[in-house]
């Protein structure tokens, strides 16, 4: 009796061939729209109004007396840029409101007590 072997040849998977190619164009495409403070702090209020509430944050932090940056800042309603504002308004409450003033009461309360003891 003759026994046959199979022969396989290695073809590359399409699918790790895609996610391979994919992440490279990731890759890419982050460092052509990273943008830097320095370069933030330079863009016109209509550049500025296309960024991310992380970018405007990002450079009021480190250019507080930018002018342009404030007024996006205040224009998106950003608040101080804290993760408090940030938490606060995506659980509903809108700046300026008895809600997001007691939110931000109860974070800064949170932040004073002693931590909890973990249960053994």
């Amino acid at each position: 009796m003759r026994t046959q072997v199979a022969r396989y040849h290695a073809t590359p998977n399409s699918s790790a061939i895609a996610g391979a190619l994919g992440l490279i164009l990731i890759v890419l495409l982050q460092g052509c729209s990273a943008m830097g403070p320095d370069e933030i702090v330079s863009l016109p209020p209509e550049q500025l109004a296309k960024l991310s509430d992380h970018d405007i944050c990002r450079g009021l932090a480190l250019y507080k007396g930018n002018a342009n940056l404030a007024a996006e800042a205040q224009r998106r309603d950003l608040g101080d840029c804290s993760a408090d504002h940030f938490l606060c308004v995506s659980w509903g409450a809108k700046p300026g409101s008895p809600e997001y003033a007691q939110c931000r009461l109860e974070m800064a309360r949170a932040r004073l007590l002693p931590p909890s003891p973990v249960a053994r």
